[in-house]
C-alpha cells in the first residue's frame, strides 16, 4: 500500500503536469517548434517553482511558488534564446500596473539563425489565474528587424497587464522569416531552430480591487484543483481530520475578466 506521502508525491506531480500543460498551450504561439522534450522540461520546472512554497504539498499549487523559478525556461533546447541573441532584455513591473522591458539596440547581424530576409523578436505577456482555470493574453509587442531597418533600442510599456491573484508570465521569441515570391513571407522556424525563452514572472497579489469582469461560460480540462482536493481528503481520512477541500470552479456561467480563455 502507498503511504500518505507517496501518495501526496503522485497527486503533485499531476498537478505540475496539468499545470505545464496549460502554460505549454497557452504560449504555443511563440514557438512554432519544440524540441520534443521540452513538455518533460517544463513539468520539471513547474515542479519546482511549486516546491519553493512554504505551504505542505495538499495546500499549494503554482500561485504559492516563486515565479522567478520559471525565468530562463526555453521553449526549444535546439535554439536557446541566450545562445540566438546574446543581447539579453530587462523587464519591471511596476506599482502603477505597466509592464516596461527594456531593450538594447539589435541589428539583423546580433541575431543567429538561418538565412532569412527579417527577422521578428515578439514579446508576449500572459495572466494565469489556475484557481478558476482560465488565462488571457494581456501584452503583445513586435519588433522587426532587416538588414536596413535594424532596432535602435528603448524601452517597450504595455499597461494594463496585471490582474490581482493572478501569476504573469513574459515571454520573449525570435522568428524569421522569408519572401515566398508571391508578396508574403514563409516562417523559417521549425524544431531545429524556434528561439523563446520565458524571461520574467511575477505573482501579482490579492486586493479588493475588482477587474472588470463578463459573464462567459468556458469547459474547464485544468485539473489542478480536483487533484488537490483529492490529496486534502486522503490526508483528512488517514488523519480523521476535517478539512475544507479545494474549491473547484463550476461548469456553466460565472464572471471572469475580458479577454480570458479557457485551459485547454
Amino acid at each position: 500500500k502507498q503511504t500518505l506521502k507517496s501518495k501526496e508525491a503522485a497527486f503533485e506531480f499531476g498537478l505540475a503536469s496539468t499545470t505545464a500543460c496549460a502554460i505549454r498551450q497557452a504560449f504555443a504561439k511563440v514557438f512554432p517548434g519544440n524540441d520534443g522534450a521540452m513538455n518533460n522540461r517544463l513539468i520539471v520546472a513547474v515542479r519546482k517553482c511549486i516546491d519553493s512554497s512554504d505551504k505542505e504539498r495538499g495546500e499549494r499549487d503554482i500561485h504559492d511558488g516563486d515565479p522567478s523559478v520559471l525565468r530562463g525556461f526555453q521553449f526549444n533546447a535546439n535554439s536557446p534564446l541566450d545562445a540566438v541573441l546574446a543581447l539579453r532584455p530587462s523587464a519591471e513591473l511596476t506599482p502603477g500596473n505597466q509592464l516596461r522591458i527594456s531593450l538594447p539596440a539589435i541589428s539583423k547581424q546580433d541575431i543567429k539563425g538561418p538565412y532569412c530576409n527579417e527577422y521578428l523578436i515578439r514579446l508576449v505577456a500572459i495572466s494565469f489565474d489556475f484557481r478558476k482555470a482560465v488565462y488571457s493574453y494581456s501584452g503583445y509587442h513586435e519588433i522587426k528587424i532587416d538588414h536596413r531597418n535594424p532596432f535602435s533600442g528603448g524601452e517597450i510599456i504595455m499597461d494594463g497587464v496585471s490582474t490581482p491573484g493572478r501569476m504573469l508570465l513574459l515571454s520573449m521569441s525570435v522568428h524569421g522569416y522569408n519572401a515566398d515570391g508571391f508578396g508574403g513571407m514563409q516562417s523559417i522556424n521549425s524544431q531545429d531552430w524556434s528561439p523563446a525563452e520565458i524571461i520574467a514572472g511575477w505573482q501579482i497579489s490579492d486586493s479588493e480591487q475588482e477587474p472588470e469582469v463578463v459573464v462567459q461560460s468556458f469547459p474547464m480540462t485544468y485539473s489542478g484543483n480536483e487533484l488537490l482536493s483529492k490529496i486534502m481528503k486522503i490526508r483528512a481520512t488517514q488523519k480523521k481530520l476535517k478539512v475544507t477541500l479545494r474549491q473547484v470552479p463550476p461548469k456553466g456561467e460565472f464572471k471572469l475578466p475580458k479577454g480570458d480563455i479557457p485551459m485547454g
